[in-house]
């Protein structure tokens, strides 16, 4: 005769196993921590985790793992390595900078990290457009399988940063260089993996980058966005002063150059790209990414959390003009941004200042225009620019704090993530879900 366990039995051996699994998991944390630091301090050590990736049409691969207990190799399911699941928001710009906290949070917990942006019809746009990274087994040893969790747009455990201007005393990046190391890595990541990058090199190549000073030029104009970005008052008020004014300061910053300067313009905007030809014929090639743009004074393509501008090729179309744009920002050798945004202080500033110095055509990579455009302060690294730049020369009136955020501690207090864990399989509120009307889970290899 079979007899069925009591339903009260079932729920507490779950519970139990659930009590036993974060225990275990903060243990683990506590007692490595330390290894983060080791790790971080010398660069000839191997990487923990770079990032990790969702990919619905791939195959779940096996990565070997060596323990200290063992000399003999064993085998994980990439399906049960814990993960930090993100799910983003808004503009290019925005989803990045979020995504640098959510990524610091795995790469911290030893987590992988799995992103989500949404769909274009039914293809999830991260997926689509960055291929997969390969994980490396150092992060996994001694991991805790089979966890999970979630953040959607913002990240909890960071503060915004007001910058004060060379006052060392009160620089809100202090003591954060394993933040910085963390973007770095990150933003090396995507744009390596970036599934237009053929077309980023050809662009490059076409327009003889090598033989020139490219100045990239990004402008959040916003094409007549009203909303929030009007309430803010980030538009600009009259572009073709602004834009006269703008020509000068380039002029200006070529005048040192060693090579002939060229300008390439990244600009949701269409006409500042006109006016700026010809307000520079003659001083300088300007050069724009061919795309299709919404038509003046339409706005700009973004979505919110779990939505994207769903019309097909149009929508993919878009957001890989937009990441095309923000890489070829990143390969100029200086880069201005024109306007405060969120797409200039992810991967493009962070690029141009983690170059190596020895190899750059210009020292102080990055540089920022008052609204105006009549005055720029240019920086030479990420601690320069955290330490010695001013917010409130950029953003003015607009708002009081950057758009990058810094740990409210210089490590995170990982044992407050841990309170957010749960046990897969994951819940369905909790799950990217298939853009269909069966919304179920859709597989989550990386």
């Amino acid at each position: 005769m079979v007899t069925k366990a009591p339903r009260v039995n079932i729920i507490l051996y779950f519970l139990i196993s659930t009590i036993v699994l974060c225990g275990l998991l903060q243990y683990n944390l506590t007692t490595r921590h330390t290894d983060f630091d080791k790790e971080n301090r010398h660069p000839d050590s191997p990487p923990s985790l770079l990032l990790g990736h969702h990919n619905q049409a791939s195959s779940t691969e096996k990565v070997r793992v060596n323990t200290q207990q063992q000399q003999q190799q064993q085998w994980i399911d990439e399906e049960r390595i814990s993960s930090v699941d993100y799910f983003a928001c808004c503009g290019a710009g925005h989803r990045l900078s979020k995504l640098a906290d959510a990524n610091y949070v795995a790469k911290q917990l030893k987590f992988s990290l799995r992103v989500f942006f949404g769909f274009c019809n039914n293809l999830e746009v991260y997926s689509y457009l960055f291929r997969p990274q390969s994980l490396t087994k150092e992060f996994l040893a001694g991991g805790t399988p089979d966890m999970y969790m979630k953040f959607s747009n913002e990240v909890p455990g960071f503060k915004k940063i007001t910058r004060q201007g060379g006052n060392t005393t009160t620089c809100p990046c202090f003591d954060n260089d394993h933040r910085f190391e963390a973007d770095i890595e990150l933003f090396n990541s995507i744009r390596d993996r970036f599934r237009d990058q053929e077309k980023v090199n050809n662009f490059r190549r076409d327009n003889n980058f090598v033989k020139h000073t490219v100045i990239g030029l990004h402008v959040r104009a916003g094409n007549g966005e009203g909303g929030d970005f009007m309430r803010k008052n980030r538009t600009i008020q009259d572009s073709t002063v602004w834009c006269q004014n703008m020509a000068d300061l380039l002029i200006n910053m070529s005048s040192a150059f060693t090579d002939p300067p060229i300008l390439f313009i990244a600009t949701d905007t269409a006409h500042v790209i006109s006016k700026l030809q010809t307000m520079l014929k003659n001083k300088m090639n300007v050069i724009y990414l061919a795309q299709d743009r919404l038509d003046q004074g339409d706005g700009v393509l973004f979505g919110d959390s779990g939505s994207v501008n769903d019309n097909g090729d149009e929508c993919l179309n878009g957001w890989i003009s937009s990441f095309t744009d923000m890489i070829l920002l990143s390969y100029a050798d200086i880069v201005v941004a024109g306007r405060p945004s969120s797409f200039t202080q992810s991967l493009p500033m962070t690029m141009a200042l983690s170059k190596n110095k020895s190899e750059r055509k210009v020292r102080k990579s990055f540089c920022e225009v008052n609204p105006a455009a009549t005055s720029t302060m240019c920086f030479e690294d990420l601690k320069d620019w955290c330490c010695n730049g001013d917010t409130s020369f950029s953003l003015h009136s607009i708002q009081k704090f950057e758009y990058r955020r810094m740990p409210i501690v210089p490590e995170l207090n990982l044992k407050e993530y841990t309170k957010r864990l749960k046990m897969r399989p994951r819940l369905l509120k909790d799950c990217i879900s298939t853009p269909d009307s069966r919304k179920e889970c859709i597989s989550y290899p990386i």
